[in-house]
């Protein structure tokens, strides 16, 4: 669990030296919404872009990686897992809430970083003459996509019944 956590410390650092580099370079008006054909139509002021990038980011992480943290206060009967009568026994509850909380762990840090790719994006399209939104975006969201899937097939594995 202490990898996922690193993921996070190496955001931050990320984001702060994203700040730094980028920050006077940006108009002060952004373009933070897009079109389908990549055009601008949406837009706010630097300093609330900022605030909701890290709220985004952040927000997002605590809330799946705090829901792995109330494990251990939820009742097992609100908790759905493959193989359920097996895994939500007293005797195995430990280390199916240990398996719960590490992938939620993963899939926070997951999700910060493709967030973070994301306004790496959108940062790139206001540095240009025009905003325009990169059709990088379509990849992006395929390889959240994928990675997801990924992902979901690796937690769902987690949960066999031992032989």
């Amino acid at each position: 669990m202490m990898v996922p956590r690193l993921m996070m410390m190496l955001a931050a650092c990320f984001m702060a030296f994203q700040y730094v580099a980028v920050h006077p370079r940006l108009p002060d008006l952004m373009a933070v919404h897009f079109a389908t054909g990549g055009a601008a139509n949406g837009w706010q002021d630097k300093s609330s872009f900022w605030i909701f990038y890290v709220v985004l980011v952040f927000g997002l992480w605590a809330l799946l990686f705090g829901l792995g943290m109330t494990l251990r206060w939820i009742p097992r009967s609100l908790v759905n897992v493959p193989n359920r009568e097996y895994w939500l026994r007293q005797e195995n509850w430990p280390e199916a809430r240990s398996r719960l909380q590490s992938g939620l762990e993963w899939y926070a840090s997951l999700q910060a970083w493709f967030m973070i790719w994301m306004m790496y994006s959108l940062i790139q399209a206001n540095l240009q003459q025009v905003p325009r939104l990169s059709s990088l975006f379509w990849l992006q969201l395929t390889g959240l996509l994928v990675c997801t899937a990924v992902w979901l097939i690796w937690f769902i594995r987690q949960f066999k019944t031992p032989v």
